[in-house]
């Protein structure tokens, strides 16, 4: 029996705890400038030690969960999620 996926309902990986809803007051409802805020927060594993990303957080590119991402973005950094970081804060 195949399992219907309701792509409406957050999933294991999509699936955001209440506690990090404050951050995401600020965040915009459109689906493009969410995108666009998307390459402040992402960085190519191959772009890492170029832009001076510590060694330690190597690991982070292993993150998949987005619960676990705004986790450890906010874990580095408690502004909002419109604000941008400089990768090699850690």
């Amino acid at each position: 029996m195949t399992r219907v996926i309701d792509y409406a309902v957050a999933g294991p990986l999509t699936r955001i705890d209440t506690v990090h809803e404050p951050a995401l007051a600020t965040l915009p409802r459109e689906a493009v400038e969410i995108c666009r805020l998307v390459h402040d927060f992402v960085v190519q594993p191959s772009d890492a030690k170029g832009l001076s990303v510590p060694d330690e957080r190597f690991a982070e590119n292993q993150l998949r969960p987005v619960n676990g991402l705004i986790g450890a973005l906010l874990a580095l950094d408690a502004a909002q999620l419109t604000v941008a970081r400089h990768p090699s804060r850690g």
